[in-house]
């Protein structure tokens, strides 16, 4: 911007009117030239079709009737998936209704601290009935034990969804949570995939009844170093695949169709583990789709006959609290 300005400056003072006149003709050409490419592309543009990521009905039928789509953290470029906020702007936008999605390329701080206050306020209080609200998987992990009284959620398209309990919609499926351990989630699961996915020293916590469950399936977790990445899935009652690394993050992907053992995913999967690495997710997406909460400790996923997502949770918190277990069911 500097440039530019003494760049006009330095024009405007030019001595004779016909040379201001000429340099800034020439500058309309190069300008012109340097736009040539990207008028080119127009017709590419044009030919784009929109396909938003919200492919669960319940979405519509949940705003229709709404006066409101809040998103916590607001005003973030990700909620729960990559630049979700153009497919939560576009469902308010379909629905006529405000909403705190959104990105802003220039955010205050002190606004932006008002705003999840605002958020965090609104949480607390009685709901709105006419409300939807959309949380980070992590915030949702952390907030919903204390948020259950007031509040129903699910889980669309990868998205904590919440309700107010008292008048607002009903959810086909809606999470319950419990402080079941992995190796009452192991035994509950039956032949169900499982994922497991390490976020920080999670070996040193791990219960030794969950440790022991893991070693009887066949794993190989009592080998990892504290601090290490990991990454599992299990099936039919056993370890199918497994990867752990002392020090290095670890990313797994599979395409649909793809053979683990005797599974063939449904979607594309990735899988991964920072360990105690900084800034390094827990993380397993289906399609593209975030299912983990990413917490620090072990983070699971049990897994449907189509692989859809049935319990999540995370055994093993840094924070000495008992383990947390959300499953979808019927209400």
């Amino acid at each position: 911007y500097g440039l530019v300005l003494a760049a006009l400056a330095l024009w405007s003072r030019l001595p004779r009117a016909r040379v201001a006149a000429g340099v800034l003709a020439a500058l309309a050409v190069v300008q012109a030239v340097d736009l040539v490419p990207v008028l080119g592309q127009r017709s590419a543009y044009a030919a784009k079709q929109w396909s938003g990521r919200l492919r669960s009905p319940e979405w519509d039928r949940a705003l229709a009737g709404a006066d409101a789509l809040w998103t916590y953290p607001p005003h973030m470029k990700h909620t729960c998936v990559e630049s979700d906020f153009v497919d939560l702007c576009d469902l308010a936008l379909r629905h006529g209704v405000p909403t705190s999605a959104g990105y802003s390329a220039r955010l205050f701080q002190s606004s932006r601290e008002s705003g999840v206050e605002h958020l965090q306020a609104l949480l607390k209080l009685r709901p709105d009935p006419r409300s939807v609200v959309v949380l980070r998987r992590s915030y949702f992990a952390a907030s919903y034990p204390a948020l259950r009284d007031r509040y129903v959620c699910t889980d669309l398209d990868g998205f904590p969804v919440c309700f107010a309990r008292d008048g607002g919609y009903r959810p086909e499926r809606a999470y319950e949570v419990h402080t079941t351990g992995l190796a009452g989630i192991l035994a509950r699961s039956g032949g169900a995939m499982v994922v497991l996915a390490a976020k920080g020293d999670a070996v040193s916590r791990l219960d030794p009844g969950d440790r022991d469950e893991l070693a009887r399936r066949g794993a190989a977790i009592g080998a990892l170093a504290p601090g290490g990445a990991y990454v599992a899935i299990l099936a039919g009652g056993a370890v199918l695949f497994e990867q752990m690394d002392p020090a290095v993050p670890i990313r797994v992907d599979g395409e649909r169709g793809q053979g683990f053992g005797p599974v063939r995913l449904a979607h594309d999967l990735a899988i991964g583990s920072g360990g105690a690495a900084d800034h390094e997710p827990a993380f397993l997406e289906l399609d593209g789709r975030e299912v983990l909460f990413n917490l620090d400790g072990l983070n699971w996923a049990v897994l449907g006959p189509a692989q859809e997502v049935l319990a999540v949770g995370v055994c093993a918190r840094p924070d000495g609290g008992p383990p947390l277990a959300y499953t979808l069911r019927a209400p």
